[in-house]
């Protein structure tokens, strides 16, 4: 058996050496959320817009939010927060903090496209206006090489702004040079047969 008096530890001189030592956690509470770009401007049935919120403070230690939609057959809402316009309509995007229950709300409102109710406005069959919103250029696309079209735009206004002959089965427009912003209404003509589209440059 060893001699406690000839330097061998026992278990209690190890233990006394032993330090222990916890890191404070501090939780930092939230006290808000706040919608920043709720949009301005009415949204076209098709578009998507990006919703961002700020937790107040920015330093929170819980950043968990959810999204939800008073009416998603009008606008529903990822759980990143963006938004997309289906039909016509009002809704309301909320978002609450899972730390304290805080909401904040965004009144949305879908207007609706002419480019998804071309049907009721002569239909001419087999045309695809895109992309929108546009910010370079604007493409014009048909099923057939059909000639004798002519393209005529509009600005917010109603000032006439473009126009063109169209032959073969695709046109571009150069939106830079148009220098419109906001919804532009583009017609095209065929012999007695117009179909209106409307989109959004940024």
């Amino acid at each position: 058996m060893p001699d406690k008096g000839k330097g061998v530890e026992t278990n209690d001189m190890l233990q006394e050496n032993i330090i222990i030592s916890y890191a404070a956690i501090t939780m930092v509470p939230v006290t808000g959320v706040s919608i920043d770009n709720c949009p301005g401007v009415d949204l076209i049935e098709g578009d998507t817009h990006q919703l961002n919120a700020t937790i107040s403070p920015v330093n929170a230690t819980n950043q968990t939010l959810t999204w939800s939609s008073s009416n998603v057959a009008t606008a529903n809402v990822d759980e990143f927060g963006l938004v997309a316009s289906d039909a016509s309509g009002l809704a309301e995007i909320s978002v609450v903090t899972d730390d304290g229950a805080y909401v904040d709300n965004c009144v949305v409102e879908v207007t609706e496209s002419l480019v998804s109710n071309q049907k009721k406005v002569n239909p001419l069959n087999g045309i695809k206006v895109y992309p929108n919103p546009a910010y370079d250029k604007i493409f014009i696309q048909f099923s057939n090489s059909e000639e004798k079209r002519q393209v005529e735009i509009y600005n917010t206004t109603g000032q006439h702004v473009y126009s063109s002959r169209i032959y073969g089965d695709s046109h571009s427009i150069d939106v830079k040079k148009l220098k419109v912003k906001g919804i532009i209404s583009i017609q095209i003509i065929s012999g007695k047969s117009t179909n209106i589209f409307k989109l959004e440059v940024v």
